[in-house]
């Protein structure tokens, strides 16, 4: 059987060495397909041998396969949010992940998501061009800390702990309708907050 698995994963090549695969729960990267078994390196560094009979069997998620990776956060704020201070937060979220090299554009979905007993919440959903596990956390940090720059830049204080509907936002007069996200983003550049994207080298 373990014979056969090997001539099946050879001839369909549902995955090959180099590739990120989850057989069963059992996340890794394929090092070697061997006659019997195939041999995956986990995160953890461990090096776990399968039988190419049980993953021939199993469902194989082949997650090198995939030309990007999909973040997904919900932003939590209080009921007491004013509407406007909703709308410029969204519309600042979608510029700076426009602006992102990285960020796959038609996949960026930013709006107000969440309206129950605890409060309101912002989904923020979009895909990063990269398939490298490292990589995509180093995007990720450089993304979050843009958006917590914008959330400073308009006076939102984040809820800490369990939402509360009593939570309000703290600082400055939000800013009114009329006001556009550009002229907003210019205000914090002007007190210090720098938000967007830094070139390197």
């Amino acid at each position: 059987e373990n014979i056969f698995g090997s001539i099946a994963i050879l001839l369909d090549q549902p995955f090959r060495v180099g590739d990120t695969i989850n057989v069963g729960g059992v996340i890794g990267t394929v090092e070697q397909i061997g006659l019997r078994s195939t041999r995956l390196r986990t995160a953890d560094n461990s090096l776990v041998s399968m039988p190419n009979s049980k993953v021939i069997a199993g469902h194989v998620d082949n997650l090198g396969a995939r030309p990007f990776l999909r973040t997904r956060f919900i932003i939590p704020l209080s009921f007491d949010t004013p509407p406007e201070t909703i709308e410029a937060l969204c519309a600042g979220t979608r510029e700076l992940l426009k602006s992102h090299p990285q960020c796959k554009q038609d996949s960026i979905v930013v709006h107000l998501n969440e309206v129950n007993t605890t409060g309101l919440g912002v989904l923020v959903q979009f895909h990063l061009f990269t398939k490298d596990w490292a990589a995509e956390q180093a995007l990720k940090d450089q993304i979050f800390v843009a958006v917590l720059k914008l959330v400073r830049a308009l006076n939102i204080r984040l809820p800490t702990g369990p939402l509360d509907p009593r939570l309000s936002i703290q600082g400055e007069v939000p800013a009114q309708p009329s006001e556009t996200v550009s002229a907003q983003l210019a205000v914090a550049e002007a007190r210090g907050i720098t938000v967007g994207w830094t070139r390197k080298g």
